[in-house]
């Protein structure tokens, strides 16, 4: 709880042993599971080593969903942990996430109607446009190389495999 208040709207636990396990978006050492009893009701909570640990190093997890933008992570990291999240070298600008963001629910909402001519047309000049930027050497925007990188783009690089 933050401020001895309970988060609203998700499930709570408690974990004393996982209290001891710090956040670290950019270099877990840890990954969190859940496993649910044979009754499922009762659920345990297991760290499993993603890297190598040596005696001394501080336990490190990820909070939050890699997939997340640097907006949301802030926001959830703030609003639960009271933490500030930094940017980190892959993420990419807000509003190319949001824009990318928009034609991809557009997409989606094509795909679901079976219109995946329309979808992959939606979303061809973005893949272009992010391709562009992303090319080494001469970028003709102010865009970091690693721009596609940024794990908050999976979703609309999911859909236009989907439309292609």
């Amino acid at each position: 709880p933050l401020g001895g208040l309970l988060p609203v709207g998700g499930p709570v636990g408690l974990w004393p042993t996982a209290s001891l396990i710090n956040h670290n978006f950019q270099r877990p050492n840890v990954a969190r599971v859940f496993v649910v009893s044979g009754s499922g009701v009762e659920h345990t909570i297991q760290f499993r080593a993603i890297r190598e640990i040596r005696p001394g190093d501080e336990l490190l997890d990820n909070y939050i969903d890699p997939r997340s933008s640097h907006a949301e992570r802030a926001r959830l990291m703030q609003q639960q942990h009271g933490i500030m999240e930094p940017r980190d070298l892959l993420d990419a600008p807000a509003t190319l996430l949001s824009d990318v963001q928009r034609v991809t629910s557009q997409a989606l909402s094509a795909l679901t109607r079976g219109e995946a001519d329309a979808a992959f047309f939606q979303l061809y000049p973005w893949w272009e446009t992010l391709g562009k930027r992303n090319r080494a050497g001469g970028s003709p925007t102010h865009l970091a190389p690693l721009v596609l990188r940024d794990p908050a783009l999976a979703e609309f690089f999911e859909v236009f495999a989907q439309a292609a």
